[in-house]
């Protein structure tokens, strides 16, 4: 199963695309999940330039070069790709899932992966997971 994850930042949210292209600057850095998790870890964050800078340097990022990477127009234009993306597909709001293409109508964002799974099979063209290994009681 292949995980793609695609901006949309919502125009009601005035830090949505500054967080965007943090989250591209960090993936540059290869730590793209790890500011993402910090970012939403909390359930109400106070999403601002300063609270994004601040779980940058959380995750240790090279900041430097993470405000670098931030600005860069490169990086607004790939999240602007994202969001042009998005409005093709008539995404209305975050998250949306699609699975094998198709909009998924009703995902838990919440569900674990073990859960995702289990929704997954017996959906054509999903492939079966792995057997579990068994545990050895000797």
């Amino acid at each position: 199963i292949e995980l793609a994850f695609r901006h949309f930042p919502l125009p009601n949210h005035q830090f949505a695309k500054p967080c965007a292209q943090a989250l591209e600057a960090a993936a540059k850095q290869g730590k793209f999940w790890p500011l993402y998790t910090s970012l939403f870890e909390e359930e109400t964050p106070l999403l601002n330039i300063s609270y994004i800078q601040q779980r940058a340097q959380k995750v240790g990022l090279n900041m430097d070069q993470f405000v670098k990477d931030s600005q860069n127009p490169e990086t607004a234009k790939l999240v602007d790709a994202d969001e042009q993306i998005a409005h093709g597909l008539i995404v209305l709001r975050t998250p949306t899932f699609f699975i094998l293409n198709r909009k998924a109508k009703k995902v838990d964002v919440a569900i674990g992966g073990k859960q995702l799974i289990e929704k997954l099979q017996g959906i054509p063209g999903v492939p079966s997971p792995p057997p579990s290994p068994t545990t050895n009681t000797k």
